[in-house]
């Protein structure tokens, strides 16, 4: 069962803020402190919101192809292990 616990939750929002920040810095390293100022943010916008679109559809595609391994899994044992009498 999952971890579901306030510290839990805010412990992987931490880690995702913290992502963000470490992905500013490197940015801001790499092309320089505020070229985002020359930039066209809006278009660029549009463009990482395809790519990310295609990343929920590559993830999309990779979980399914997940769950049907995990399900045949399930599948083959379940059929495996007696699960009903005694055998004493």
């Amino acid at each position: 069962m999952q971890d579901t616990s306030r510290e839990h939750v805010a412990m992987i929002e931490e880690e995702f803020i913290q992502l963000v920040v470490q992905r500013g810095k490197a940015g801001a390293e790499e092309y320089g402190e505020f070229a985002y100022m020359k930039n066209n943010t809006l278009d660029m916008m549009f463009e990482e919101l395809a790519d990310i679109v295609n990343y929920c559809r590559f993830t999309y595609i990779k979980l399914r192809l997940f769950k049907e391994v995990v399900d045949n899994a399930l599948s083959a044992h379940s059929t495996r292990t007696d699960v009903g009498g005694d055998h004493s």
